[in-house]
C-alpha cells in the first residue's frame, strides 16, 4: 500500500497567505533574474545547487522506489548512459554542424529547461483534489507565464541594471557572455533574445530550488525507523537511522537530520565555488547531469503507473 501523507484542508485565510507569499517570492525572484541574471544564477547555484540535488534524489527514492520494476530501472539507466555519451560527444567537438546543434539543443532542453519544470510533475503526481488544482494553477503562472514574459517583454535584459549595482559578480564568475551557453545553444548565442533566455532560465532555476528544498520534503514520509528487540522505536536525531534496503535504494536519514546535512553541504559548496567558480561548476555538472537525466523517465513512469492503477480501480 502506498504511504500517503494526509494534506489538511486549508482555510481561506491560509490560502490567501500562501498565495500572497508565493506571489511575493515570484516577484522578487523575477526582479533579481532580470536585474542581475548572472548573480542570480551563480549565487543560487553556489549555495543551493548541491543541496537541491541531494534533496531531489532523496524525494525520488522515497516516493517512487518499489513502484518501478527492475527492467524499467535498467531502461532508465540505459537512457542515462546514451544521453551522457551524447553530451560528451557534443562538447568534445569544436565545429557545430546541424546534427551536433540538434543534439546540443535536445540536451539543453532536457537539462536546463525541462528539469527546472519537474516540480510541476512531482506536485501533479503527489497531490489530489483542490490541493492539486491550486498547485498546478500556481505552477502554470510561476513556471510558464512568468518566464515567457521575461523572454518576450521589451528590453527585459538590463532594464533593471541600475537597481542592484552591488550584485556585479563578473570578477568572480567571468562575464555573462561566458555563461550563455549553459542555457542557450552555442549557435544561437549571438541572437538578441539569448540574454533574455538566460534570465528566464536563472529565474526557473531559483524557483526549482525553492520547491525542491521547501515544498517537496513536506510531501513525503520519513523512512521507517529501526525497531529494537524490545519493540521500542529508535527516534534519535543525533545519528542516521538506517532502514531495510528493500524500501529505498539509499538509507536516508530523517528529515530533521537530513536538513542539517543539507546546510553543511550548501556551506561547503559555497566555499568551493568561492575559491574557483569555474572549477566548481565543472565538478557540480557531474551529479547535476545524473540526477536531471534520471528524474524524467522515473517521473513519467510513475505518473503512467499511477494513472493505470487508478483506471484499474475505477473499472
Amino acid at each position: 500500500m502506498e504511504q500517503a501523507i494526509q494534506i489538511r484542508a486549508l482555510t481561506p485565510r491560509w490560502m490567501f497567505l500562501i498565495w500572497l507569499t508565493g506571489a511575493t517570492l515570484v516577484a522578487v525572484v523575477a526582479t533579481l533574474a532580470t536585474a542581475a541574471p548572472l548573480a542570480t544564477y551563480s549565487l543560487s547555484l553556489a549555495v543551493f545547487g548541491v543541496p537541491h540535488v541531494l534533496a531531489e534524489l532523496r524525494y525520488v527514492d522515497l516516493r517512487f522506489h518499489g513502484r518501478i520494476a527492475r527492467p524499467q530501472l535498467s531502461w532508465i539507466l540505459g537512457i542515462l548512459f546514451v544521453l551522457a555519451i551524447a553530451r560528451a560527444a557534443v562538447y568534445a567537438q569544436h565545429s557545430w554542424h546541424t546534427y551536433e546543434a540538434l543534439v546540443e539543443l535536445l540536451i539543453l532542453a532536457l537539462l536546463a529547461l525541462l528539469h527546472n519544470l519537474t516540480p510541476i510533475g512531482f506536485l501533479a503526481e503527489r497531490l489530489q483534489g483542490r490541493a492539486r488544482f491550486h498547485a498546478l494553477f500556481a505552477c502554470a503562472l510561476a513556471f510558464l507565464f512568468v518566464p515567457t514574459y521575461i523572454v518576450l517583454m521589451p528590453s527585459s535584459h538590463g532594464s533593471f541594471g541600475d537597481v542592484l549595482p552591488r550584485l556585479d559578480v563578473a570578477e568572480w564568475t567571468g562575464p555573462l557572455a561566458n555563461h550563455l551557453a549553459i542555457f542557450v545553444p552555442r549557435n544561437m548565442i549571438d541572437l538578441k533574445w539569448a540574454p533574455r533566455l538566460f534570465s528566464a532560465a536563472a529565474y526557473l532555476q531559483v524557483l526549482h530550488y525553492i520547491v525542491v528544498l521547501a515544498v517537496l520534503p513536506r510531501l513525503v514520509r520519513d523512512p521507517p525507523s529501526l525497531v529494537d528487540d524490545a519493540g521500542a522505536v529508535c527516534r534519535s536525531n543525533l545519528a542516521v537511522t538506517p532502514h531495510p534496503p528493500s524500501l529505498t535504494i539509499v538509507s536516508w536519514p530523517s528529515t530533521q537530520v537530513f536538513r542539517r546535512y543539507l546546510i553543511g553541504a550548501g556551506t561547503l559548496s559555497a566555499l568551493i565555488f568561492a575559491i574557483s567558480f569555474h572549477d566548481a561548476r565543472l565538478l557540480y555538472a557531474i551529479p547535476a547531469s545524473v540526477h536531471a537525466f534520471v528524474e524524467f523517465p522515473i517521473l513519467l513512469l510513475a505518473i503512467g503507473l499511477g494513472a493505470r492503477s487508478r483506471a484499474i480501480s475505477a473499472a
